[in-house]
């Protein structure tokens, strides 16, 4: 079954009211549209979460009275959470999100990419398969962050399950007119397409975070995303180069690496750079955390992606490359991707050396052919012949099996023409 998580972001929480919210001419009396939401999709046999998104700046609009919570309990997002709740008093999940601007004697200083990331980090803890906005409260600076967040999480899903059969990992937006005076709302619920480039960007841990005291603090963690990187960008590089003899060769890409702690690595960095600092300012506050960069975060976030993906892919694959098996998988691999191009090169490839190499053969390629010397362009050839290049490619027929293997005093050369493409 679906898991669906609803997103809203909490506004003046003091200002809402009971609306019949109508869904597909099916009526809801709730305080919020994301709640009559949640019971439409749970009717459809959907299960759903809603989770209430807390701007830090709502602080403001908790006053008891004359006076606002402690300043300090945003240094704890479970004991916030809670007063939010009390406060709501609807049934929901609540999540802190980071905020940015100054509202009344608070000001948050910062970027808005805190915002994104917190946003992405509800529904990638939660492992959501479809992930539904609705951008009908809060402020427009919020709306608009969630819907980026969960387009980098819908992004961030399909990467990580691109060459398996999966569940189909969705976006939808919630739309509806200004409450106002009204008693009654259409909800209207819209698709959002979204398309995941498999492709690794070059990005490095040091691009995305300003705090000199990172490259300190976290030297190990880096040094662990920096080979997971490597590894995303080599496997991703073979399969869209169409060179997969790469994926048995563990000196050009060793998959047994632990994607998952690297991943791991990265968010203690992101709490770390997350933190934040309170200080006086006039008769308020200056809430402020370090500089990130936004793009290069989720780009080694959907480095990860790719690398896992890689990695479960790998794990199917036997340790000896047969041309029929070796077809069979990477052709599948092709048409989830949609690289028709690289399933044809590769299909007359190998109907090529399934016709060339005689039973009880073992040799390298090249002596199969008469007169023919080593190619004078190696790389292109190489890249041109879904790296069968003769020279460097061994061959071995035990009956229908044809094996097939680079030769080892050739691999370091292979790897740098695959990473420098």
């Amino acid at each position: 079954m679906s898991r669906a998580g609803i997103f809203q972001v909490l506004g003046n929480v003091s200002n809402y009211r009971e609306v019949e919210f109508v869904i597909e001419d099916e009526s809801y009396k709730r305080v919020l549209s994301s709640l009559a939401v949640r019971d439409w999709l749970r009717e459809r046999g959907i299960e759903a979460k809603v989770y209430f998104l807390v701007p830090e700046s709502l602080i403001e609009r908790l006053a008891d009275g004359t006076s606002a919570p402690d300043i300090s309990i945003l240094q704890d997002r479970k004991e916030y959470e809670k007063l939010v709740k009390e406060k709501v008093g609807e049934d929901a999940e609540y999540r802190t999100i980071s905020s940015v601007g100054k509202f009344g004697k608070y000001e948050f200083t910062g970027s808005v990419d805190h915002t994104i990331i917190d946003i992405f980090r509800v529904a990638y803890e939660e492992k959501l398969d479809v992930v539904v906005g609705d951008i009908s409260t809060g402020l427009n600076v919020y709306s608009a962050t969630m819907i980026e967040a969960l387009r980098k999480y819908v992004t961030y899903r399909k990467l990580e399950n691109a060459l398996q059969e999966s569940e189909k990992f969705g976006m939808k937006l919630v739309f509806l007119p200004p409450v106002l005076d009204a008693r009654s709302l259409n909800v209207e619920i819209q698709e959002v397409g979204i398309k995941a480039f498999f492709d690794v960007p070059d990005v490095s841990v040091r691009e995305a975070f300003s705090d000199k005291e990172v490259s300190r603090k976290f030297g190990r963690e880096i040094k662990h995303l920096g080979k997971a990187m490597k590894i995303a960008k080599v496997g991703c590089n073979a399969i869209n180069l169409n060179t997969p003899l790469a994926f048995y060769h563990r000196e050009i890409v060793d998959f047994d690496f632990d994607v998952e702690n690297a991943e791991k690595g990265l968010w203690k960095i992101l709490d770390f750079v997350a933190r934040p600092s309170i200080d006086p300012s006039g008769d308020g506050f200056k809430i402020s955390r370090a500089t990130i960069r936004g793009n290069a975060v989720f780009n080694l976030l959907f480095s990860l992606a790719i690398a896992k993906t890689l990695r479960k892919f790998a794990s199917t694959l036997s340790d000896r490359a047969e041309l029929r098996e070796l077809l069979k998988a990477f052709g599948e691999v092709y048409d989830r991707l949609g690289l028709k191009v690289n399933r044809r090169l590769l299909e007359r490839d190998v109907e090529g050396m399934l016709d060339k190499v005689p039973d009880g053969f073992t040799g390298l390629y090249l002596e199969l052919f008469e007169n023919s010397g080593k190619s004078t362009d190696q790389v292109r050839n190489f890249f041109a012949h879904s790296g069968f290049l003769r020279e460097v490619t061994f061959v071995s027929r035990e009956g229908e099996k044809v094996y097939v293997w680079w030769d080892e005093d050739e691999l370091k050369a292979i790897k740098r023409w695959i990473t420098s493409q």
